[in-house]
Order: structure tokens, then sequence, then C-alpha cells
């Protein structure tokens, strides 16, 4: 070998010195990714905490209403039997 063809060929040294480089990197990254998703996860936990709250609001609703359907349909038939014995 020619001292030409040394120069193009990197070391064993100089491979791990970009391999290194290249891993310190990635876990940089990685590291990024993962405070993201945990700000993610987070803000996942605190929709799933307001949907619970939207639906115990809106399941009393609906008990509501129902109660109120029924006492509907209860002065409904009461009113019919006045009216017809008038």
């Amino acid at each position: 070998m020619n001292s030409g063809d040394q120069k193009n060929n990197p070391t064993l040294h100089d491979v791990i010195e970009i391999l290194d480089d290249r891993f310190s990197r990635i876990d940089q990254r990685l590291g990024t990714i993962d405070g993201r998703l945990n700000g993610l996860e987070r803000r996942v936990g605190s929709v799933e905490e307001k949907v619970d709250d939207v639906k115990e609001t809106l399941d009393a609703v609906a008990q509501a209403v129902d109660a109120d359907a029924v006492t509907l349909i209860d002065h409904t038939r009461r009113i019919t039997k006045l009216e017809q014995t008038i």
C-alpha cells in the first residue's frame, strides 16, 4: 500500500470516533423524543380525566332527562284521565 491509500482508509480509531459521535446524536434525539412522549402522555392523561368528568355529567343529565320524561308521561296520563272525567 502506498501513502495515498492510507489517507483514504480510516483507521479503527477513526471509525470508533465516528460511531461514538453518531450514537451520541442518536442518544440526544431519543432523549428529546422521550421528553416529548412524556409530555404527550401527561396531556393524554389530562384529556382522559376531562372526558371522564364530561361522561359523569352527561350520565347525570341523561338520568334527569329520563326522570323528567317519566314525569311528563305520568302527568299526560293524569291530565287525559281528568279531561275524560270532565
